[in-house]
């Protein structure tokens, strides 16, 4: 017979109604959250990835300190396509989680370089007005 599986102490409650009051965890106890999955993309593509199994790959411990660290290890990016064009595609790669903000997209990708700069144009008093006629 297999050994069970351990997953430490648990400390829970059963309770029936809602009637009582709510507990409130202690300050110093620790928020912590597991999030299961392939979030890779692989398998929308129909690229299987059959180097490891699902039994055989280990956990990836992160904490709010190291987050940024992690994302930039793992290369983390998104592939999009653009228009009606299949062929053309923009890469969006994340670092740092503050990447994922949409200010930060704005800022960082090629795509959005000319309309930044006419942005800048449009604010500046001195080349308004030349850069709304240019814009019809």
């Amino acid at each position: 017979m297999s050994k069970p599986i351990s997953f430490g102490k648990l400390d829970f409650k059963l309770v029936s109604s809602m009637d009582g009051p709510l507990g409130v965890p202690e300050p110093e106890t620790p928020f912590r959250i597991a999030i299961l999955g392939d979030f890779s993309g692989r398998e929308n593509r129909g690229v299987s990835d059959s180097i490891l199994e699902p039994g055989d790959r280990r956990p990836l411990f992160v904490d709010r300190d190291d987050l940024n660290e992690v994302l930039a290890k793992l290369g983390v990016e998104i592939h999009l396509p653009i228009g009606d064009n299949a062929g053309a595609s923009i890469s969006i790669p994340f670092s740092e989680l503050d990447g994922f903000h949409p200010d930060k997209i704005y800022e960082e990708l090629e795509v959005f370089r000319s309309l930044r700069e006419t942005r800048r144009k449009l604010d500046d008093p001195g080349t308004f007005a030349a850069t709304a006629a240019e814009m019809g």
